[in-house]
Formats: C-alpha cells, structure tokens, sequence
C-alpha cells in the first residue's frame, strides 16, 4: 500500500509535560533565599524527557503509516486531497474524523503548526528507539540438492542477506537526525539557561513551546544533513537492535537499552549530559522555599 513503509521512510519524506503556574522571566530578581536553593541540573536530560513526552506513541489506529503521513503532510510534500483518497483506499472515512481530538485528526483538519510539532517530536525521540533489522536485511532463496534414498532432490533455504544500499539509506536517515537534535537541542538548551530558578515544570513547558516554534526548521534541518554514500557508514556492533555506527565524517553513534551517546572527533556530542561538546547547566527551583526554612531553622539532635 502506499503510505505503509517502514520507520526510515518516515524520516527519509523529510529530508505532556504542561504547568499552568507562572513563568520567571529572564531578568527577574529572585530572592536571596530562592537563589540559595537553587539546584544544578544539566539540561539535556530535561530536554529528552520532554520530547520524549510530546512524541505521539503508536497504538491502536495510531500506526506508522499515520505518522508517515503526517509527516508528508507537514513538509508539504503530499495534500490533504492526496491523504484523504488513501484513507478511503484504507476503508477509512475521512467525513466521520473529528478535526480535533482524534488519533487521526491532523490527516483531516488544517492545523499545520501541529503537525509539523508532532512529527518533528517523533523523528527527535525516534533515535532513542531499537533499530529495525527488518529495514535492511533481506530473505533470499537458494537452492541446493541432495541425495536422499538414491534419489536427487532439489530443496531452497532462505538466507538472510544484508542490503547494504538499504542499510547505508537508515544509517544516514540516523545521522541526519542526531545532528540535526544535537543543533537545536544546543538552541533550546541556550535559551533555558538564560531563565535561572524555574521549576522542572516551568523548564518543561519552555521546551515544548521553543521545540514547536523551531519544528518547522528542524524538519528542513534533517532533510539538510542527509547525505547517504556507499562507503560513509559503517554498522560496527548490532544485538537485539542496540547497535553502533561510525562515518566518514569523524561522527561515532552508540545505542543500547539505557542510553545513546553521539560523539564527534572524539567529542561528546549528544549523550553524557552534554550537547555539542559543552555541559549546559540549568538551576533548578526544586524545592520550595518553606523546606529549605525548615532544614536551616531546624534545632540540633542531640
């Protein structure tokens, strides 16, 4: 069917923590006591969570060729006419989805602002998942002969064979999305650090809103860096779907089950706390001020 494709065509067509308490702003003063329980925190895990969170996950009629047209839809690369006509081929109803509110509505309805957020959120956080084996290895026949009771008979084994086009093709589509995360991740990260003593909350719903004004960007940023050559990745390790890869380009990326770490000329460049080599540090109104009181009025234990 059309639409239906694997992960990597969805990042290939384009090449919720919310807080309802008030915001600092950058250059309000904060009380002595409020600047004394400050706590340093690095940013980029903060960052992570978050989009982690804005990412949509895929259940029930919320499947990967939702998002992939989706995604199409927000670079402007297919119609919302082109998407109706696959629904119906898929025995969908475009008339019977709500514009709002249903898993299926940014297919229908015009907020483009919002697709472009959704879809830019899911590539982002997709880079933390399993990688697909499927999208690169193939099945293919071979027949050999044996002789069995005097008789010659002919039997196909299948053999698993890596593709290496294919797998050059999602290395690359990874590639393009680790530095284009490491870049605006870099931008977010900067604009936090400039608004010291808000809430984990408060950082939270600044993320959200800085990532949906830049979404737009971010997209043609991925489509920038994909650059896919025969000779200009290599898969060194693969289990289970951790793996590892290097480039060409001096870039080394690693995944298993508890982390990512993207590193570039030795660098880290996207894991470890860091983004981009540097360690952006937020600080962080964790606690409120009536604990941090009553720890430092608090009488001696004898």
């Amino acid at each position: 069917m059309l639409f239906k494709k694997s992960l990597v065509i969805v990042a290939l067509s384009l090449m919720s923590a919310g807080c309802d308490n008030a915001k600092s702003q950058p250059n309000e003063t904060v009380s002595t006591t409020a600047q004394a329980t400050l706590i340093p925190m690095p940013a980029l895990p903060i960052i992570q969570n978050t989009l982690r969170q804005m990412a949509p996950t895929l259940q029930g009629e919320f499947d990967l060729s939702v998002i992939q047209r989706i995604c199409l839809l927000a670079r402007g690369e297919v119609t919302l006419e082109r998407v109706r006509h696959s629904l119906i081929n898929d025995g969908v109803d475009p008339d019977s989805i709500p514009m709002q509110g249903h898993p299926l509505s940014y297919l229908v309805n015009q907020d483009q602002a919002g697709r472009q957020t959704l879809c830019a959120a899911w590539l982002a956080n997709s880079v933390t998942l399993p990688l697909d084996r499927n999208e690169f290895v193939e099945k293919r026949p071979r027949e050999i002969i044996e002789k069995e009771n005097k008789k010659t008979l002919t039997k196909t084994l299948w053999d698993e064979t890596i593709v290496e086009e294919q797998l050059n093709t999602v290395l690359a589509s990874k590639m393009s999305l680790l530095r284009a995360n490491a870049e605006f991740y870099a931008l977010i990260a900067n604009e936090l650090a400039q608004k010291r003593g808000q809430t984990l909350d408060q950082y939270a719903a600044e993320v959200k809103s800085t990532f949906a004004a830049a979404a737009p960007y971010y997209l043609k940023r991925v489509q920038e860096h994909f650059s896919p050559s025969a000779k200009g990745y290599q898969l060194t390790a693969y289990q289970q779907g951790n793996y590892a890869f290097t480039t060409d380009g001096g870039y080394h990326f690693a995944r298993d089950a508890h982390e990512t770490l993207l590193t570039y000329g030795g660098m880290n460049w996207l894991g470890k706390g860091e983004i981009m080599g540097e360690k952006y540090v937020l600080y962080v109104a964790l606690f409120p001020e009536q604990v941090v009181t009553a720890i430092r009025t608090a009488s001696p234990v004898h």
